[in-house]
């Protein structure tokens, strides 16, 4: 049963339209838990408050670009907004992918994204970080499938979202939504930018000059080694994808796998809900 949400906005005509403090207040006092309330309010039409949407995980550095009118959806007027404000496509996609707010056609034309919902932090049971073969545990990073792809269902187009995938480890978000797509995009035409240089650089151990480089290395070596990490990928939505896919392999696809390669190849996985 869907949850109506807009019954606890206010009825004051200028917060009318709204889930702020005390519309989130009047749902927990109805017994909805914040995990409900975080899966209904991208469909709900309501305009997120700032406080509420971080206060459910998602990503507000978007929201004081957004429409002013009900709904606050992200369209070309907010694209052109963030911009001027110097914000880069890749920050702008990387941001609304874990934002809550709906996005208009023409700002997904600009940013290469398909238009629609999108989920407030993660999307519910997706898996939220992957293990990688260094023995590393790597963060999902939420980001939008490139305009075009993932429309077939699997990354929950079918409920109205802009398809989305967590992606941890990896080189950059370019190479693993290729992976997934098997296209040929740069890194600033998809993703929101991220970029590991050693990630397929095995058994590296920071200097001490750098204790804070990403995982990876030369392991007294000049060339990068590729038996690399493992690169996961969860989506939301029930369709299973399978199969390992070597770091140095052709995309090729057969029976719903994309390709065989060695067991040290990229592990490409998803989570159902």
């Amino acid at each position: 049963m869907a949850i109506n949400l807009a019954q606890f906005s206010s009825s004051d005509p200028r917060y009318k339209g709204g889930f702020g403090q005390g519309a989130y207040d009047r749902a927990r006092n109805a017994g909805l838990s914040d995990a409900q309330i975080r899966a209904a309010l991208p469909s709900s039409g309501l305009k997120i408050s700032e406080t509420i949407g971080a206060q459910l995980g998602g990503n507000t550095s978007l929201y004081s670009y957004r429409n002013q009118a009900v709904g606050g959806g992200f369209g070309i007027d907010s694209y052109n907004r963030a911009i001027a404000a110097g914000m880069t496509p890749g920050q702008i996609r990387s941001s609304l992918a874990a934002s809550g707010l709906r996005i208009g056609d023409k700002a997904a034309q600009a940013l290469n994204v398909n238009p629609g919902m999108t989920y407030l932090g993660y999307s519910p049971y997706v898996q939220q970080s992957f293990k990688g073969n260094s023995g590393l545990n790597y963060p999902a990073r939420p980001q939008l499938a490139p305009r075009g792809y993932g429309m077939d269902g699997r990354f929950s187009s079918d409920q109205g979202y802009s398809p989305t995938l967590y992606i941890s480890g990896g080189g950059n978000d370019a190479g693993a939504l290729n992976t997934v797509f098997g296209t040929n995009f740069s890194p600033a035409a998809v993703g929101g930018g991220y970029y590991d240089p050693d990630f397929g650089r095995v058994n590296y151990v920071p200097p001490p000059s750098d204790p804070n480089r990403p995982y990876g290395g030369y392991n007294g070596e000049t060339l990068p080694n590729y038996t690399m990490p493992a690169f996961n990928y969860s989506i939301p939505g029930g369709s299973k994808v399978s199969g390992v896919k070597s770091a140095v392999s052709s995309r090729s696809s057969a029976s719903g796998s994309y390709g065989m390669g060695g067991t040290a190849g990229m592990q490409i996985k998803n989570v159902n809900i």
